[in-house]
């Protein structure tokens, strides 16, 4: 990342900041990687510092220094942004943290966003300056930075580092919190000025003993330096920028990043991960937010310039990693559908273990619409052990059952009602769920969804995600000229969009379509992904309560030893055309264990009442760092909690 504005004023203009210094960038099917990924061997075994020795009193010329505040909490920030252009104050307040030049804010703006409780850090370059830069002298410049066109200034040169220091007095007189220090990791490149770079990063300490020093890069001498900085940029993680292809690429440097999070698990050290991609690509940025979250650092997403604060269109901030943080709290949860609420064991669910229970909201039943579920979620809150409690929502069939079904609806009529349940359950009916009359039963004030909110449910557990692939669904979609996988992307996104723009932390956990893991557009919406007849599946309408195993592998699929093992029930059901004894355990696996990598809380649903069965799932789960439930088909019964 090379910032060198404020340095050549005739520059501003076509420049309005700038970005890193990766190294040549190579196309993501050649495995790209850069300056950080070079240094992985150098980061080997990185073990934490011995505790740096006290710092001396700062300099007279020093900025001042009278609390040690910024220190502390830029361990616990959720959010940061770097930013290099002009004004935007406002939306700078929403982070935690901000990085800017030393020209991107006034005193009054840098004091005013301390004052909301925002930590505001300047840039400065520790070892780079423009190439008529006279501060620095012809026997100091080791190369050039070619992408940003820039000289490497030898940091063991006392008199550079002088340079720095200088510097960095001006601008912690603006009232900085402290000071992000660029271009470290040209040591890694420049392997002979190590030395110089950690007498020059002590000497800062030295200097600032209460302010927030944050290093980028630099990684082969954190050894060095970890217990002298405050905290760690990891730039270019997953995404980076190609200069000479001027495009955004995808990066490799994971390997780097398992030595960085090795070292900062032990030293509680905070990383900061910065990654570059455009404001038209929000999957990119939604790869590389996950990716971050993957190694417990906090991520950013920006432009290569980092003169914009951009949207990508989804949140990576507080709130999503919020919800997060609930759903991994769930161990046990309970699925309870098409029961009487008036005579359900209710009382047994409250005083229950459980962490999580998905419940039908009861008052869009037609017999059940004044039921007051509202008393009932807060007694689920409220039980000795909380629980969170999610509406199951069925956002691909429509149900007769329902106060929306008029008496006159079949298949047909309306037109968005577009055939039977494929399964052979009764009273439910695949829609084309891209008609606005659909949509509409759901959203707006009046809408279902409201009355989920407005009833306290934490979330929603959506059912029939993968109407995409039903047969009659997807002629419809063709009728209409539209792909319906798309489609039921863009669906659960508005769904989630509508109920979070009133409740930032609303979960919402999307039940079955596991080949959507693979796609990022939709997995920036969901927070968890449920995945029905994992290893063990039953009939529909409970003609069949369950115990019947699916293939295991691919290989067992059709094949004769799956079909001798099955009994005479289970291979009745496995006979039908659209039986899930079709699929294999292993195909769910592969997909759930990719959404699981991209940091989705997992929930397996399975059908079994064999104790053997009910075991062997709970034990097969888990292992697979997956949340279980095994029930019955119909989902009637009370299952007490399995340890």
């Amino acid at each position: 990342m090379k910032r060198f504005m404020w340095l050549f004023p005739f520059l501003i203009s076509a420049l309005a900041c700038a970005g890193s210094i990766p190294p040549t960038i190579i196309p993501t099917a050649q495995l790209i990687t850069s300056t950080a990924a070079k240094a992985s061997t150098a980061t080997t075994a990185i073990t934490p510092a011995a505790a740096a020795p006290a710092p001396s009193a700062p300099t007279a010329s020093a900025a001042p220094q009278t609390a040690s505040p910024p220190r502390s909490r830029i361990k616990s920030i959720k959010n940061y942004v770097v930013y290099y252009g002009k004004g935007r104050l406002n939306d700078l307040a929403r982070y935690d943290l901000v990085i800017v030049q030393r020209g991107t804010l006034t005193e009054s703006e840098i004091a005013e966003l301390k004052k909301r409780g925002t930590l505001v850090v300047a840039y400065i370059s520790t070892s780079e300056a423009t190439k008529d830069d006279t501060r620095a002298e012809a026997q100091w410049r080791l190369g050039s930075n070619r992408d940003w066109k820039v000289d490497v200034i030898d940091v063991n040169q006392e008199g550079w580092r002088k340079v720095v220091l200088a510097e960095s007095k001006e601008v912690m007189a603006k009232g900085f919190d402290g000071l992000f220090l660029d271009t470290v990791e040209d040591v890694q490149t420049y392997p002979q000025m190590k030395a110089g770079m950690i007498t020059l990063i002590q000497s800062l300490r030295q200097t600032y003993p209460n302010s927030l020093l944050i290093q980028n890069g630099g990684y082969g001498i954190l050894n060095n330096l970890g217990a002298t900085i405050d905290a760690l940029m990891f730039e270019d993680l997953s995404t980076g920028y190609d200069f000479d292809k001027k495009k955004y690429v995808e990066l490799d440097n994971n390997d780097t990043a398992r030595e960085v999070q090795s070292y900062t698990q032990r030293s509680g050290l905070p990383v900061l991960a910065l990654d570059y991609a455009s404001p038209d690509d929000p999957a990119m940025a939604q790869r590389a937010v996950a990716n971050a979250w993957r190694f417990g650092f906090v991520p950013s997403v920006s432009v290569i310039m980092l003169d914009d604060i951009p949207d990508y269109g989804f949140d990576f901030s507080d709130t999503a990693r919020a919800r997060r943080e609930r759903l991994a709290k769930v161990s046990r949860w309970f699925y309870y559908l098409n029961f009487d609420p008036n005579t359900a064991p209710l009382q047994k669910i409250v005083d229950s273990s459980y962490d999580m229970v998905v419940i039908d909201p009861q008052i869009t039943d037609r017999n059940n619409q004044n039921f007051p579920i509202a008393n009932v979620i807060k007694r689920l809150h409220n039980a000795p052990h909380p629980k969170l409690v999610m509406a199951y929502i069925d956002i691909g069939q429509a149900e007769n059952w329902r106060t929306y079904w008029q008496k006159n609806w079949k298949v047909g009529n309306p037109p968005w009602i577009v055939g039977n349940d494929p399964d052979g359950w009764s009273g439910n009916f695949p829609v084309a769920y891209w008609w606005d009359d659909w949509r509409n039963i759901w959203l707006g004030k009046k809408g279902y969804l409201q009355k989920i909110i407005d009833a306290g449910f934490d979330g929603v557990y959506l059912d029939w995600v993968e109407g995409y692939s039903d047969e009659n669904v997807i002629a419809a979609a063709k009728r209409d000229a539209t792909d319906p996988q798309k489609e039921m992307i863009r669906w659960v996104g508005d769904l989630a969009t509508y109920a979070r723009g009133q409740k930032p932390n609303f979960i919402v956990i999307a039940q079955n379509a596991t080949e959507l893991a693979a796609r990022d557009d939709y997995m920036i919406v969901i927070d968890a992904i449920s995945q029905e007849q994992t290893w063990f599946d039953g009939g529909a309408d409970n003609t069949l309560p369950g115990d019947c195993p699916l293939p295991r592998t691919e290989a067992d699929v059709e094949s004769a030893a799956y079909l001798q093992s099955l009994s005479a029930a289970c291979r009745k059901l496995q006979q039908q055309t659209h039986s899930t004894l079709h699929v294999s355990s292993e195909s769910y696996i592969r997909n759930l264990k990719l959404a699981r990598d991209k940091g989705k809380v997992i929930f397996t649903v399975d059908y079994a009442l064999d104790p053997k069965n009910v075991s062997w799932v709970y034990q097969t789960s888990r292992a697979l760092n997956f949340i279980p439930f095994v029930g019955e088909r119909m989902l009637k019964t009370y299952f007490e909690p399995v340890p």
